[in-house]
């Protein structure tokens, strides 16, 4: 019969989005898959018999995970996935003497981390108003030369959660 053993990645944006393989038995074509009761954006099943599903947008918190076959035979997963919100980054400004960055947007956390093309920037602090400070002067500086873009992301340590690229240069 139907039945729904796994979930992966178990975990995705509050945004929706994530591509997620759906593993078990009794698969039909067609099926269709839903996250804590709203319809995936699509379901296909797969030559292996695994369901590829993008997670719809939902509230921050654990998800049931349901498919339904097209002959009405249907089967779930409890909590099987947990929505968690991801940070987002809306401008990246330069501040001299020292040299500092300062990163907008939210949901970001107090201790998160700040990568400049990949490198995490040495010391990174949340101002009360939201806005991060990614500081080291002189090393800061040589992650970020003059005139190059360089693509900025910040990753939050709970869930492990990264922002989309954020593009800058000075």
């Amino acid at each position: 019969g139907l039945n729904v053993t796994s979930v992966q990645p178990a975990l995705g944006s509050t945004l929706g989005g994530t591509t997620v393989t759906i593993s078990g038995t009794g698969f039909l074509s067609g099926a269709s898959v839903t996250f804590g009761g709203q319809p995936a954006a699509s379901a296909v099943l797969n030559a292996d018999g695994t369901l590829t599903a993008v997670a719809p947008p939902h509230a921050d918190g654990p998800a049931t995970v349901a498919v339904a076959n097209p002959d009405g035979q249907t089967a779930s997963l409890t909590d099987a996935y947990r929505y968690v919100e991801v940070p987002v980054i809306t401008g990246v400004r330069k501040l001299g003497n020292p040299f500092r960055l300062a990163i907008t947007g939210s949901l970001f956390h107090s201790q998160c981390t700040v990568k400049i093309n990949g490198t995490a920037v040495p010391i990174t602090t949340l101002q009360r108003d939201g806005t991060l400070l990614a500081r080291q002067g002189k090393t800061l500086k040589a992650m970020v030369p003059k005139g190059a873009v360089v693509s900025v992301t910040v990753t939050n340590d709970d869930e492990s959660t990264t922002s989309a690229p954020f593009s800058f240069s000075w």
